[in-house]
């Protein structure tokens, strides 16, 4: 019997999928080299990466469940590459959008520049009103 994974972990993991898959792919395309050589180690590099992502990205409450989401993150790259069940362009459609869920708060780039962007002109604003009631 397979292991059951709750839905907000299969969210956090598809939306991580969604976002990062540059990063992702490339990844795994430089792993197919080293697992050329030696299989263990591309496999525990893969795993290391994923879990650092994994940590880098969400904000998970524990490790275990960073560790599952780490590992749905295999199992969903197993489909779109080796299985082509999923397609990364369904993934990116649907999961895209859907970033700042509670257990997986995944930031893409572009949001977190943009997360940036917007507290720089909240601290000028609130300059402007200091100056404003200083005369």
């Amino acid at each position: 019997m397979a292991r059951i994974r709750t839905k907000p972990i299969k969210i956090a993991a598809r939306v991580i999928v969604a976002n990062y898959w540059e990063y992702l792919q490339e990844l795994y395309d430089k792993l197919e080299t080293v697992a050329e050589v030696d299989r263990k180690l591309a496999g525990d590099l893969k795993w290391e990466f994923l879990k650092k992502l994994v940590d880098i990205v969400a904000e998970t409450p524990s490790k275990r469940i960073r560790n599952r989401i780490a590992g749905y993150i295999v199992r969903i790259m197993h489909q779109i590459l080796d299985l082509e069940r999923i397609s990364i362009d369904e993934l990116k459609q649907k999961y895209g959008p859907l970033i700042g869920r509670s257990i997986g708060r995944a930031m893409s780039p572009a949001e977190a520049k943009s997360a940036e962007v917007e507290e720089e002109e909240e601290e000028e604003a609130e300059e402007g009103e200091e100056e404003k009631t200083q005369e």
